[in-house]
């Protein structure tokens, strides 16, 4: 019989190899087990792109989201870092930490904000779920996510205290193993490669979970944040998928900048239990 070939997944746009290269060319991909059947035409991200080119993809990314009114500087590099983790996860050996997108009140485009980096990662808004306090009800909701093998879940309006074994546990596995339900028997080792966000006004986090969570702080600077106009763009998610395959690729274009530059060692800012993702999103960042 004819050797059965591993397939890892199905991907629908370029995507960064662990090695640094550009994974672009459609059909399957031998190094990575990845099969590339692109949903649209891509332009292709340049083979040695410099330091200049890297600072021009994120200004352009940043684009996007000038109309969000972010705390501090900070918070909208935190957004960067979440549509970079997205395109970037098959580089990404280990766990991603939740991204949270906080605000002071109602209507600031906390959800909003998280679509953009989905429907420029996955062409598509990311998956909602709800969080629930009950550590079993979100254990089985976790094992259903591995399931599914969900690149992104979105916790949504959150309006209690983030938390809990089963989701500490979450974000640093990756693999899950979890008891079927009505059998004596479990799912197996399931892949959990999963990027969790979560959105919530005022958001408050369990004692381990503050060690685990990347903020992303929204400050409104009017009391009816829902009710504004002047919008560059009032339909931002259908631009955004218009435009998508362009800002993909400026996503993957800072990514192998880095690479490109040897992956240079940024001081400061070690985050435990998220070394791989230190070193290749928050290394590119900065």
């Amino acid at each position: 019989g004819r050797d059965v070939k591993p397939l890892t997944g199905i991907i629908l746009a370029p995507t960064l190899r662990a090695d640094g290269t550009i994974l672009q060319s459609p059909g399957y991909d031998e190094k990575t087990g990845l099969l590339y059947q692109p949903c649209e035409s891509f332009p292709k991200v340049p083979e040695n792109p410099t330091q200049h080119d890297a600072v021009l993809a994120a200004a352009e990314l940043l684009e996007v989201v000038k109309d969000f009114q972010f705390h501090a500087l900070a918070d909208k590099s935190a957004w960067l870092a979440v549509v970079l983790s997205q395109v970037g996860r098959s580089a990404i050996s280990g766990c991603v930490p939740l991204f949270a997108l906080t605000a002071t009140t109602r209507g600031s485009g906390k959800t909003l904000l998280a679509d953009t980096a989905s429907t420029i990662a996955y062409g598509r808004t990311t998956a909602k779920k709800t969080f629930s306090e009950n550590d079993a009800e979100q254990r089985k909701a976790i094992t259903a996510v591995a399931i599914e093998a969900l690149p992104c879940v979105l916790l949504d309006n959150v309006d209690r205290t983030l938390g809990g074994a089963s989701l500490d546990a979450a974000l640093t596995a990756t693999v899950w193993i979890d008891r079927l339900l009505g059998v004596s028997a479990t799912t197996g080792e399931l892949p959990l490669r999963t990027i969790w966000m979560a959105t919530g006004n005022n958001l408050r986090f369990g004692t381990d979970l503050a060690r685990r969570v990347i903020p992303i702080r929204l400050a409104p600077t009017v009391e009816n944040p829902e009710e504004r106009t002047g919008f560059d763009q009032p339909d931002l998610l259908s631009w955004v998928a218009n435009n998508r395959p362009r800002l993909a690729v400026a996503a993957l274009t800072i990514l192998r900048a880095y690479y490109v530059a040897g992956k240079p060692v940024q001081p400061g800012g070690h985050f435990g239990s998220f070394d791989a993702w230190t070193a290749l999103i928050r290394g590119a960042i900065v």
